[in-house]
C-alpha cells in the first residue's frame, strides 16, 4: 500500500458490491481493505487505521449502524468520517443515535459512482 493515498475500510455483505467498490476506489488511488462480514469488520478498523469508513447499513451479522456505534469508541478508529450504503434510506432511531456520536454521510443504492467519490473526497477534506 502507498503511504500517501488514503486507506478506505469497506464492510458490505454483498460480494459483488464490494468487488466493484473495491475496483473502482483502487482505480480512483485509494488504498482499500474490505470485508463481506460485520462481525470482522471491527478488529480489521482498528488493524488497518483508515482514513474513512464505508459501511452497508442492513448486513445479517451486525448492523452498520450498531458497528458505527462501536468503532466511535475505539480511539485507533473513532475520529474516521463513515459513509453509510443503504438499499432503505432510514430517518429512524438508528441514525439519529450514531449522528450524536459522530457526523456522517448516506449514500443511497444503486450507487451513482461520481457521486459516490465526491462524497468520498467531501469527507475526506472535512
Amino acid at each position: 500500500m502507498n503511504p500517501a493515498r488514503k486507506k478506505i475500510l469497506l464492510v458490505d455483505d454483498e460480494k459483488e458490491m464490494l468487488e466493484f467498490l473495491a475496483n473502482f476506489l483502487q482505480r480512483n488511488d485509494y488504498d482499500v481493505v474490505f470485508t463481506s462480514r460485520g462481525s470482522e469488520a471491527l478488529q480489521l478498523a482498528i488493524e488497518s487505521k483508515p482514513d474513512l469508513i464505508v459501511l452497508d447499513i442492513v448486513m445479517p451479522d451486525i448492523d452498520g449502524g450498531e458497528l458505527a456505534l462501536l468503532m466511535s469508541k475505539e480511539p485507533a478508529i473513532a475520529k474516521a468520517p463513515i459513509i453509510f450504503l443503504t438499499g432503505i434510506i432510514r430517518d429512524g432511531d438508528e441514525l439519529n443515535k450514531i449522528k450524536a456520536v459522530k457526523d456522517y454521510s448516506v449514500v443511497s443504492k444503486p450507487l451513482d459512482p461520481k457521486k459516490f467519490l465526491d462524497t468520498i473526497k467531501e469527507a475526506l477534506s472535512a
